[in-house]
């Protein structure tokens, strides 16, 4: 799998929204098993700009994620995405999304994105799956976590 150069250098920070980035995935435990979250968030704002949830991690799911976020941010030119190396990102099928959104691909070492997903997963998510999880009833299907994401 082709491997990006590392573009940001640590360096998170970005000038204006829509100029850096950053896609992780991460996993939620479910009643069924594991639902996987990928996210796309803008470095400048923060924001969650592309998601998707599966109950797989195949390319499928961090391309659906991409694909959100350029339809709904339209980038310019230029836009470093930086991901770990994970197989996802590195897939021809994801390199060809970014090439054609005129984006630059940008990788850290693999699995270590500096896992800003998993330290700080879209808190409205990690707080309504730690929140629940310790309730009486137990975890969270994967339907109701997916249903009351779109109602957030």
């Amino acid at each position: 799998m082709p491997i990006a150069p590392n573009l940001i250098a640590r360096d998170f920070t970005a000038p204006a929204p829509n100029r850096v980035w950053l896609a992780d995935i991460t996993y939620i435990p479910t009643a069924e098993g594991w639902l996987y979250l990928a996210a796309v968030m803008d470095l400048f704002s923060r924001k969650i700009v592309g998601w998707a949830m599966r109950d797989h991690m195949q390319v499928e799911l961090a391309s659906a994620a991409l694909t959100m976020a350029i339809q709904q941010q339209r980038p310019p030119a230029g836009l470093i995405h930086h991901s770990d190396r994970g197989v996802q990102y590195a897939s021809n099928a994801y390199r060809d999304a970014l090439s054609g959104a005129a984006t630059a691909a940008s990788m850290s070492r693999k699995a270590a994105c500096y896992a800003w997903l998993n330290r700080g997963k879209p808190q409205a998510h990690r707080e309504s799956t730690e929140t629940r999880r310790f309730q009486p009833g137990g975890f969270l299907h994967g339907a109701q976590f997916c249903q009351e994401s779109h109602t957030r």
